[in-house]
């Protein structure tokens, strides 16, 4: 029912149905759904798409009969606010896309239920605030976290630590200023990192110390003016970082001295004018806007 312009739903419309799939993507709901529009097929639904619906508000009950979904999309609508224990009974739930809406804040109850969820896309929202404990409920099993596009000017002390299964972590695009040394505690399994896109003056020595199994940081167009021996300490995996775009005009000889594997380094469009043989004997490098390269 992809686009067939869909304005409104009863509850009866499903009756009779085994369907373990619903698509309603690109239909005109706005505020036609509710609390039991979709609970005549709890028994079988494991995907639901109901993106760029131009849904404003989520009925409190929506889903709560639907207790073997796997997959939720709500990507691209109106929401500002997820409802309290809105998922409490989604316990398997796998996926849940958020993208291009207008959530603010994700409160400690918002995630609540999703003890097996592996993907979260929040994406291209207006969120500032991330509760204190907002992201415990999913600590087991998260592997994929999307908050890029966001309004985050600041991580608070351990938020990620209980993530322990996360791999894939994107953060391009905020408002961020510095990054803490205890930002990352506890993503022993993180392998891919993106920072791009914000306005990090500072790193602190050890920001990254945690991340032993990271392969790809990006940290591109930030505004970053020195580095030091310390900021990348214990990256042992990475294999390419993407410092372009920054204000970089010295790249001390032990920067990555503690990633042995590292063969892409683009520093583009920085301030650098030399380079000693050690940074650049190992690695393919983008380089531009170079005055001068010693080799």
């Amino acid at each position: 029912m992809a686009g067939a312009d869909v304005r409104r739903l009863q509850p009866d419309d499903f009756l009779g149905l085994q369907v373990r799939r619903v698509v309603l993507t690109g239909n005109h709901l706005k505020d036609a759904l509710s609390d039991d529009v979709f609970s005549r097929l709890g028994n079988h639904l494991t995907s639901l798409m109901l993106g760029a619906c131009a849904i404003r508000t989520l009925p409190s009950r929506l889903v709560l009969d639907l207790v073997h979904l796997k997959v939720l999309h709500l990507w691209n609508n109106h929401i500002s606010v997820v409802p309290n224990s809105f998922f409490v009974a989604n316990s398997e739930l796998r996926e849940l896309s958020l993208w291009g809406n207008r959530l603010h804040t994700i409160h400690n109850s918002t995630l609540f239920g999703l003890v097996q969820l592996r993907v979260l896309d929040l994406d291209r929202n207006r969120i500032t605030t991330l509760e204190h404990g907002a992201l415990h409920h999913i600590s087991d099993s998260l592997e994929v976290l999307r908050l890029s596009d966001n309004h985050i000017s600041a991580l608070s002390d351990l938020l990620f630590t209980d993530l322990r299964q996360l791999r894939i972590l994107t953060l391009a695009s905020n408002r961020l200023r510095f990054i803490d040394a205890r930002t990352f505690i506890g993503l022993r399994r993180l392998q891919t990192l993106c920072i791009a896109n914000n306005r990090v003056q500072f790193l602190a020595d050890g920001a990254f110390q945690h991340l032993t199994k990271l392969r790809t940081l990006d940290l591109s167009n930030n505004r970053l003016e020195r580095v030091w021996a310390g900021t990348f300490v214990g990256l042992n995996s990475l294999t390419s970082v993407d410092l372009s775009r920054n204000r970089l005009s010295l790249l001390p000889e032990a920067t990555f001295s503690q990633s042995p594997v590292l063969r892409r380094l683009i520093l583009e469009d920085n301030w650098l004018t030399t380079l000693g043989r050690p940074v650049i004997q190992h690695y393919i490098l983008t380089i531009k806007s170079f005055t001068y390269l010693l080799t």
